[in-house]
């Protein structure tokens, strides 16, 4: 597009209600369904900075709301129990397995978490149509082998030793029911594109920002419908949309690239704004929401 661009004002980025996902600019906090979801982003004269540090989550189908606790990013980290691979002498569960190398004797089994409070291991039998990467879970025994369902994220995420293990995305701490890291337990992220969060999130997953924790996109669990450019509660924005808030009134925008320019989006009298306070970005473009002129 080519369209003259009109000048919106003081567009940023408003506190959000949950989660520690976004950190978009200031400090703040972040919406998320059941561990994570939407950023909500504020714009205009009538916007505020958001005063939260690590925050809270809430969901997008009115879930209760969680405490978050950011880690760091991991490089490098061992993602076995402390024990080799035993069984007990009743022919119980095997446990001590590798995360990473999948080693369970037996080839229907799967190497999970055991105990997120202690990182302990254990091989259990994998689902008969097990839940694929990315995608939304309920429960860990639903998800593929390899990955562990994510409370951070509530998506089957694939386990790591490094950064490398992961193509684009980053190794981080796989967080349990209360959000805190679970002990030499680390995951994928899944660095996706925000306007096509089908191209790597499943089912019931789509793409948000999470600043705080780490500073990229990640999948995570949505159940919102809600289309462009109608009235949003933060995360429950259909798909490839942001909830955007002017100070009074919420909405659904589409994500766009590049923010500050006519952008790509979809509608010709629409433009892509930037967030004054926060520079999202993915693959070297830098994101924004698309508004009309």
């Amino acid at each position: 597009m080519n369209h003259a661009r009109s000048t919106q004002g003081d567009h940023r980025l408003a506190g959000l209600s949950s989660l520690a996902w976004l950190g978009l600019a200031a400090p703040l906090s972040l919406v998320a369904m059941g561990a994570c979801g939407y950023p909500d982003f504020q714009f205009g004269p009538g916007a505020t900075t958001g005063s939260g540090g690590a925050g809270s989550s809430s969901s997008a189908s009115g879930g209760s709301t969680s405490s978050v606790v950011a880690t760091s990013t991991s490089t490098s980290s061992s993602v076995t129990s402390s024990s080799a691979l035993s069984s007990s002498s009743t022919g119980g569960p095997v446990t001590g397995c590798s995360l990473t190398k999948q080693d369970c004797p037996s080839a229907g089994d799967r190497c999970t978490i055991a105990d997120e409070e202690t990182g302990d291991t254990i091989c259990s039998p994998e689902a008969a149509s097990p839940t694929p990467v990315f995608s939304h879970c309920v429960d860990d025994s639903e998800c593929v082998k390899g990955t562990w369902c994510d409370h951070r994220t509530k998506v089957c995420m694939r386990f790591c030793a490094k950064a490398s293990d992961c193509g684009t995305g980053k190794c981080y701490s796989a967080q349990d029911a209360s959000q805190a890291a679970v002990p030499g337990a680390t995951v994928c992220t899944a660095d996706c594109d925000p306007e096509d969060a089908a191209a790597i999130c499943g089912g019931g997953a789509t793409c948000s920002y999470n600043q705080s924790a780490f500073g990229g996109y990640d999948c995570v669990y949505t159940g919102g419908t809600v289309p462009a450019g109608s009235s949003c509660a933060s995360a429950n924005c259909a798909p490839d949309l942001v909830c955007v808030s002017d100070g009074t009134t919420k909405t659904c925008h589409e994500w766009c690239h590049e923010a500050g320019t006519d952008g790509d989006c979809s509608d010709t009298f629409q433009t892509c704004s930037s967030f004054t306070t926060l520079t999202p970005q993915h693959d070297g473009h830098t994101y924004g929401f698309c508004e009309d002129f």
